[in-house]
């Protein structure tokens, strides 16, 4: 059975669509990525595969292709994850391919199946929305920052056993909402240099070294 999830690329700035395309067959048993990918991109073959056991499905031994297309477009990173994941299981029957439709699918997957934090997620939030994409599911530390884009659903999850129950229709997650947004003001205080008086030499030797990725040891006189 054949079954597609969207997801995205980060370029730069900018964010494309990609397809997770999966098709699950009879045949010897293997597990096959596809698609111009990096290093980190390969493993995800080993990290869904096992997410997928601990959350507590049960995979019948197939012949298992996910192609991630456009297959001219290197891909790089561990967003995909938690797409690659949902195309298999929707192509194994346990979620339908409606729930699917026009959602972007965002989160690197760990071993347990609890989904992890990514980078890019504003820009692929702004990506959906430009395509008129009904709503992205994004790792929940990075709710926040996709639920800053307006006129988009951004739902924010924990695990892979979460993602599956939302899109089965079996679990309701509110979407995370802007005005939910922290502002400046809410977040924590981080010390500045400026607050520092005097001590030009000292502060601007270790600005050169920050700069430079250098490491600075400050004895005391």
């Amino acid at each position: 059975m054949f079954s597609k999830t969207l997801s995205a690329v980060l370029r730069g700035i900018d964010s494309q669509i990609i397809q997770a395309e999966a098709d699950v067959s009879r045949g010897l048993p293997y597990f096959e990525l596809v698609g111009y990918l990096s290093g980190e991109v390969k493993e995800a073959r080993e990290r869904v595969k096992t997410a997928i056991s601990n959350s507590g499905y049960m995979l019948d031994p197939r012949r298992i292709i996910v192609n991630l297309s456009p297959a001219d477009i290197r891909k790089s990173g561990t967003s995909y994850d938690l797409a690659i994941a949902c195309a298999v299981l929707c192509s194994y029957g346990f979620i339908p391919c409606s729930s699917l439709e026009d959602t972007l699918i965002l989160g690197e997957l760990s071993l347990s199946g609890s989904v992890r934090s990514i980078n890019g997620v504003l820009s692929a939030v702004l990506m959906a929305r430009e395509k008129k994409l009904r709503r992205c599911i994004v790792p929940e530390p990075n709710a926040f920052e996709g639920a800053a884009v307006e006129g988009i659903d951004v739902y924010g999850v924990s695990s892979l056993q979460q993602t599956l129950e939302f899109l089965k229709g079996n679990m309701n997650i509110k979407p995370v909402s802007a005005r939910e947004v922290p502002s400046g003001a809410d977040q924590e205080e981080v010390p500045d240099y400026a607050d520092i008086h005097g001590q030009h030499l000292l502060k601007r030797s270790m600005e050169i070294a920050a700069a430079g990725l250098h490491n600075i040891l400050k004895l005391p006189t």
